[in-house]
């Protein structure tokens, strides 16, 4: 018989499977069930091994807690102590979330839940709750500007991120850390600046712009607006083929939750928790000083992998919904690359029209100032004639 996961806990069926069902499906490919809580707050009799037992809200987890479901922990453990946990109930794994009805509440709670069931589907997957992460690698350039002509050949769609010294690419001594692509899920591989002769960063120049521009590669990003800025005034390079940004598509399709690449790859993907490891080591602030190990590899992959394995689920979304598709490549991504335009270019100021339109504005502010006078009873100007301008009454 197949594994399951059980849910237990408050709510409608009709409020857990709006939460559930984006994560866990229809119960296909991964059998679920739903137990409401009653008053006798029993939990589902019939667990099987291997199944995923969720505790959803307090109720639930404190029956479960009060049968030592999660050993060590005391009793009055909340939701946030035992989240990302896997205890034993019985023959059953036992995990824990928030209860479904604080979603009507608290927005970021369904959410919350969504991140929750993806461990527990992981851990019925593969009996862990870490993270599945792909097959990376430290390139070399020869090797890295290889693979960019490899990709160029096959016509591939590729993901791209770097990792920089800080936010602003303007000053002269920030630098791009590493460059990392992807044309596939479960790979990435990651050039180091420590990895570039200077001598031959010409040619590591060259390779990308051939990559940002070959008009048959489909270049995808996070966020990519930011990256580009940054080759832009690092290399010189503007990008002509840069067609999909999960951030913006992100916050088209559900603009209630966050849309970052770390929460799209919780939600969407088993790679959810990836960069947790390196977050809890580095300052993101001084990636200069982040030593070239595993770690660092793990996260920096786990970019261009997750936002590949998210754009994949984000286009078969949008093309169930057409007129968002269209808005999205008619609208939303040529205004963002208008946008990258303008804070790599800047935009030309007429000082002359600055000029007359500030007179005319200070016109059209004095005459409604002395308009707005005339209505103030003698009483009030007299009160407050230290504070009005009464000479323009």
């Amino acid at each position: 018989m197949k594994r399951r996961i059980i849910l237990w806990g408050g709510g409608s069926a009709d409020l857990i499977n709006d939460i559930a069902k984006p994560i866990l499906g229809d119960g296909e490919e991964v059998p679920w069930g739903w137990f409401p809580i009653w008053d006798h707050k029993t939990p589902p009799a019939e667990l099987r091994p291997g199944d995923v037992l969720v505790a959803m809200g307090k109720a639930a987890i404190t029956q479960l807690s009060a049968e030592k479901a999660w050993p060590g922990m005391p009793k009055n453990a909340g939701v946030e102590k035992l989240r990302s946990r896997a205890g034993t109930f019985r023959e059953a794994t036992a995990m824990v979330t928030y209860d479904p009805i604080m979603s009507n509440m608290d927005a970021g709670a369904k959410y919350q839940i969504r991140w929750d069931l993806r461990l527990a589907r992981r851990f019925l997957a593969t009996g862990s709750l870490a993270p599945i992460i792909g097959r990376y690698r430290w390139t070399t350039l020869d090797q890295f500007i290889g693979l960019i002509n490899d990709f160029i050949a096959r016509k591939c769609t590729v993901t791209l991120d770097l990792e920089t010294m800080g936010f602003y690419p303007h000053y002269p001594d920030k630098r791009i850390i590493t460059y990392q692509i992807t044309d596939r899920a479960g790979a990435g591989f990651v050039l180091h600046h420590t990895a570039i002769p200077p001598e031959r960063r010409d040619e590591l120049t060259e390779a990308l712009r051939r990559l940002l521009n070959d008009p048959n590669v489909r270049m995808r990003g996070a966020n990519l607006k930011f990256d580009l800025n940054w080759l832009f005034f690092k290399h010189g390079i503007t990008c002509s083929n840069f067609t999909f940004d999960t951030m913006l598509v992100g916050s088209m399709l559900d603009e209630n939750r966050s849309n970052s690449l770390e929460w799209h790859a919780k939600e969407h993907t088993d790679l959810g928790g990836y960069d947790s490891p390196f977050n809890q080591r580095y300052d993101k602030g001084r990636m200069d000083l982040v030593p070239v190990n595993d770690i660092f590899l793990t996260y920096a992959a786990g970019d261009v992998d997750s936002c590949f394995q998210v754009s994949e689920f984000q286009i078969k979304q949008l093309k169930a919904q057409p007129s968002l598709a269209r808005l999205y490549s008619e609208v939303v991504h040529p205004a963002a690359r208008a946008f990258e335009k303008i804070e790599q270019r800047g935009v030309l100021v007429d000082p002359e029209r600055y000029a007359a339109l500030r007179a005319d504005l200070e016109q059209d502010l004095a005459h409604s100032h002395a308009k707005a006078l005339q209505y103030l009873p003698p009483r009030l100007k007299a009160k407050h004639a230290g504070k009005l301008d009464l000479s323009r009454g």
